[in-house]
């Protein structure tokens, strides 16, 4: 098995990718070797991460279904499950327990009915989290507990209750999110004219005339109506008799 193991490790790194993964995962779900799970189980992450294959752990992961299949890193296990939303279950945490430095494992062995109850119920209800916390963290369970539906009822049920915790805070979440939210009023016409015509009332003087010169134009259009001539002021000495 090994030699054939080494072939299939070589393809990995430089032959066929794709096939090698597969085979490689029908070969640890028949084989327990403890060695052979460590070995190929670090290098299907590893390589898959060096290939820039990383939609291949996710089948890797729910390849999983055998308690020897965990034989390898805690630590690459802990990271492809963080990748891809997929929550530590009870089980998870006791068979890793010396990975969180939890030495003496008698107690785990000997108690396990007593410990995963305890754990299932601090999973299902986080703590000393806010309002929108709570809710992100609702959505991640929804997404990961789906993931696994296929493996066992119990995901599809804890899919529903985390469907239900969410729904039953979204009013409360809504009004959060609104209340942090900046609200822009639109601006009127005046709004925008007013301060323009400030800007601009100069210019606007010249475009609309002194109203001096607004005086004649009139004189020149009831004359026009009339059909009379008139005789214009000099427009200098207008000027000066307004003072300007």
């Amino acid at each position: 098995m090994f030699i054939l193991y080494y072939g299939l490790e070589r393809h990995l790194l430089e032959g066929d990718f794709h096939s090698a993964f597969n085979v490689i995962l029908k070969l640890r779900d028949a084989h327990k070797n403890k060695s052979f799970q460590s070995y190929s189980g670090n290098a299907l992450i590893l390589s898959a991460l060096l290939k820039e294959k990383g939609g291949y752990i996710p089948l890797f992961i729910k390849s999983l279904d055998n308690e020897y299949e965990f034989i390898f890193s805690d630590n690459l296990l802990l990271m492809s499950y963080y990748s891809f939303n997929v929550p530590l279950l009870p089980k998870d945490i006791l068979r890793m327990a010396k990975t969180f430095e939890f030495t003496n494992t008698n107690y785990i062995k000997k108690n396990p009915d007593i410990l995963e109850p305890l754990d299932e119920k601090l999973l299902k209800e986080p703590r000393g989290m806010t309002l929108l916390e709570n809710h992100y963290f609702y959505e991640d369970q929804i997404h990961a507990f789906y993931k696994r539906r296929n493996e066992d009822q119990k995901y599809i049920d804890m899919t529903i209750a985390a469907c239900e915790k969410q729904i039953a805070i979204a009013k409360d979440v809504a009004k959060k999110m609104l209340a942090g939210k900046k609200r822009y009023a639109l601006k009127t016409d005046s709004d925008i004219l007013v301060p323009l015509k400030k800007e601009m009332a100069e210019d606007l003087a010249v475009i609309e005339g002194t109203d001096a010169q607004k005086e004649i134009l009139d004189m020149i259009d009831r004359s026009a109506a009339k059909g009379v001539s008139i005789k214009l002021p000099n427009l200098v000495e207008v000027k000066n008799s307004k003072g300007g």
